[in-house]
């Protein structure tokens, strides 16, 4: 019985070992697996993924992607790789070309369609090149023609600031020199730009074609940015164009000289090869030249004029100020910026008039000094002017010459918001040769100060020389006990200053110690200042006190005047504070100072053309 059982047993053992087998081995025909999370429960197998069309690619992009208005789209050399979900790609050629013409200028791309997929090709359309006839030439004597630039056709051509519209037409005035028909062309920047014009003529020779121009942004190797042809023969200007910051319409001539003048049509063509091609005013055509032939004249060669003759005449060696207003001089060999034509008046300047509108790089003007004293006098040049918008650094802006030699100023003009409120420049240690001195004014940027009047201080201190005054107002202090002891500002010796605002005297204002204060000090350069006398046989520890009054606005005082105690700078840290009222003054106060013993110099220069009003000074024993 236990023998039959184990039998038994054993059968059912090896009948379901051999199902499991003959399972396990089964390798499934199509339409016999089944699945179950991904795979076949009979054989394994996974279950395949239904292939699916993911995305379309422009793989090689066609070789025409330029049109002209009414061309239809070319898809020679392009091809198209569509790609599935199983890794796969396949080039295809049965896709559906979308709005590929006929272009209009409006059009940008194209569409390539697949079973619902898309790719584009971006692309340009222009509208057809039109060089139209722009001269007539019927006579081989020598001649300068001119073709003005407006007058050609752009159409053709993309704006490089604004590709759905054409270059720019911009009518120029009052630039130096002055623009050919008054407007020039622009923003031509743009690769594969076209324009020129055709000459026909009756008669063979030779010609040179000039191409005045102006650079845009950095200096332009002409040849590098444009490709010129005559008749589809290259030719070469080997010009640079230099730029200068502002100035766009800086004129210079590109000659391509040494071209052959067919009878019937000849045609030159400019084609725009990179990324900065020039502001174009006009193109002249000189038949057979003789190299006598005058154009405008550019940048380069317009010379300025002589200084006028709104002369200095000095006659002795006497200190004195001499001065000539701004109005009274030359200025025919200027060019005015902002539209105007002359002068412009202002109130409340010197003479009741200053000059402005002159800020065009280039400009020059100046006057003559007659030196008749027989000797060389020591003076210093004053210029009184206005900052406009903003504070400026007078010789980053203007290049001032005495007899060719450069003078600089050092000054910065203060912006207060008011046209006409000026400050005054100085230079000093200038020698004035016996005879005839020139003294020259260049305009360097396109932001210039106005100008109100020039000055040659004869005898001025050099500004760089300490000032001690002639008759110091003197403090002595005989003891060491605590004290103050005070000098006022209008008891001082301003005798080698320059007023500012026009102003020759002290003002007295209401409201301040003593009932009097000094302003109208804001010329820098400016020195004063007085001694203090320590009778005393020992060094004293002392407070130095400046009482004055902010005016226009709060003044840091340490950046508008140097105070010098023993020839040793001393910063009082404050700031006057501005109420409104010119004599509403602070005190400014330096501690710890050492008073030796003898004779201490108190030094004050003003560092720049505002100053504080000043009330009095005080040395406090402590």
């Amino acid at each position: 019985m236990r023998k039959g059982l184990m039998a038994l047993l054993l059968a059912f053992v090896v009948m379901v070992g051999g199902l499991f087998a003959a399972c396990g081995d089964k390798k499934c025909k199509d339409g016999e697996h089944k699945y179950e999370d991904g795979h076949c429960i009979y054989c394994g197998a996974e279950e395949p993924v239904a292939k699916k069309l993911m995305r379309i690619g422009i793989t090689s992009q066609p070789e025409k992607t330029e049109y002209i208005v009414g061309e239809e789209f070319d898809a020679t050399g392009m091809v198209v790789t569509a790609y599935y979900n199983d890794s796969s790609n396949q080039v295809i050629t049965d896709y559906t070309v979308e709005n590929g013409g006929p272009f209009t200028r409006d059009d940008k791309s194209v569409t390539i369609s697949y079973q619902g997929k898309t790719a584009t090709i971006s692309i340009s359309v222009r509208a057809p090149l039109n060089i139209s006839n722009a001269l007539d030439i019927e006579t081989a004597e020598s001649k300068v023609y001119t073709i003005e630039a407006e007058d050609l056709d752009f159409t053709y051509c993309v704006n490089s600031n604004n590709t759905d519209q054409p270059p720019v037409i911009e009518t120029v005035s009052q630039e130096f020199p002055e623009t050919s028909g008054g407007k020039s062309v622009g923003a031509l920047s743009v690769p594969g730009n076209k324009f020129g014009f055709n000459v026909n003529s009756t008669v063979s020779g030779k010609i040179t074609v000039v191409m005045r121009a102006s650079a845009t942004h950095i200096n332009i190797p002409v040849d590098d940015f444009m490709e010129a042809t005559w008749n589809d023969t290259v030719v070469k200007s080997n010009k640079t164009l230099s730029w200068s910051e502002g100035r766009w319409f800086g004129w210079e001539h590109a000659y391509y000289s040494d071209i052959d003048l067919k009878e019937g049509q000849n045609q030159f063509l400019i084609t725009i090869t990179g990324m900065n091609a020039p502001n174009i005013d006009c193109f002249y055509v000189i038949v057979n030249p003789t190299g006598e032939e005058v154009l405008p004249a550019t940048i380069d060669d317009k010379k300025p004029e002589e200084p006028s003759a709104a002369d200095i005449t000095i006659t002795d060696s006497v200190p004195g100020l001499y001065k000539v207003e701004a109005e009274s001089l030359d200025y025919s060999a200027c060019t005015w910026s902002n539209g105007m034509t002359s002068l412009c008046t202002e109130a409340n300047t010197d003479g009741g008039t200053n000059v402005v509108a002159l800020s065009v790089p280039g400009n020059k003007f100046g006057f003559t000094v007659n030196n008749t004293s027989g000797q060389e006098l020591d003076v210093t040049l004053q210029v009184r002017a206005s900052a406009n918008n903003a504070d400026m650094a007078l010789d980053e802006l203007v290049k001032i010459t005495l007899n060719g030699q450069q003078v600089k100023t050092g000054a910065t003009l203060s912006w207060s918001g008011t046209w006409n409120e000026c400050n005054t420049a100085v230079s000093g240690g200038l020698v004035l040769t016996s005879g005839e001195n020139i003294v020259e004014v260049e305009i360097l940027s396109n932001n210039c100060p106005n100008f109100d009047y020039f000055a040659i201080e004869v005898g001025a201190a050099e500004p760089d020389d300490p000032v001690e005054p002639d008759e110091p107002a003197d403090i002595t202090i005989s003891d060491a006990s605590a004290n103050e002891y005070k000098i006022e500002a209008e008891s001082l010796d301003y005798s080698a200053c320059t007023w500012s605002n026009g102003l020759t005297t002290l003002c007295t204002e209401s409201n301040t110690d003593g009932g009097t204060n000094v302003v109208a000090l804001a010329t820098a350069g400016n020195k004063f200042g007085f001694t203090v006398e320590n009778a005393t046989a020992e060094e004293i520890t002392v407070t130095f006190k400046l009482r004055a009054s902010a005016n226009g606005g709060d003044m840091a005082l340490d950046n508008l005047l140097k105070i010098t105690w023993n020839g040793e700078e001393i910063k009082t840290g404050t700031t006057l504070s501005w109420s409104g009222a010119w004599n509403e003054c602070n005190t400014a106060t330096k501690d710890g100072l050492v008073l030796q013993t003898g004779k201490n110099i108190i030094e004050i220069e003003v560092l720049t053309d505002a100053c504080p009003n000043l009330d009095f000074f005080v040395i406090e024993v402590e």
